[in-house]
């Protein structure tokens, strides 16, 4: 007769915890005898894991520098060519103020604002995005 998931589940569960002892210390033995094999297997493994990481972040800039029409690349240009110049928080007068878009269509129509404060502005609203009429 065939068991369900969770009867399945707990008679796993229930055979580690009557040998779980004996499971670990055999886990141990395994990890001791094999340690290059391990080493070598996590090492391929974080290489695999970072490209993916890599290629996820990558799409996910793309995908948000799309969203905002490269805004946050053209604050960032006015600010270094000296067309525009960063201004204390305009809610609490915090000096290190990072610059917000209302509307990603205007890019340097911007509000100065401390990390604090940006986050709670975004927990409140919504920015207008490119393309959003």
């Amino acid at each position: 007769m065939a068991r369900s998931k969770e009867e399945e589940r707990a008679r796993l569960r229930a055979h580690y915890l009557e040998h779980q002892e004996e499971i670990k210390e055999r886990s141990r033995r395994y990890r001791a005898t094999h340690k290059k094999e391990l080493a070598e297997y996590f090492r391929r493994y974080r290489a695999r894991k970072r490209k993916e990481l890599s290629e996820y972040n990558q799409e996910y800039r793309a995908k948000r520098s799309r969203k905002t029409g490269g805004a946050n690349h053209k604050i960032n240009n006015a600010i270094k060519e000296g067309k525009v110049s960063r201004l204390p928080c305009g809610v609490c007068g915090k000096e290190s103020a990072e610059a917000h878009h209302d509307d990603y269509n205007k890019p340097l129509d911007v509000r100065w604002l401390c990390k604090k404060c940006h986050a709670e502005w975004h927990r409140c609203n919504k920015p207008k995005y490119v393309g959003d009429n």
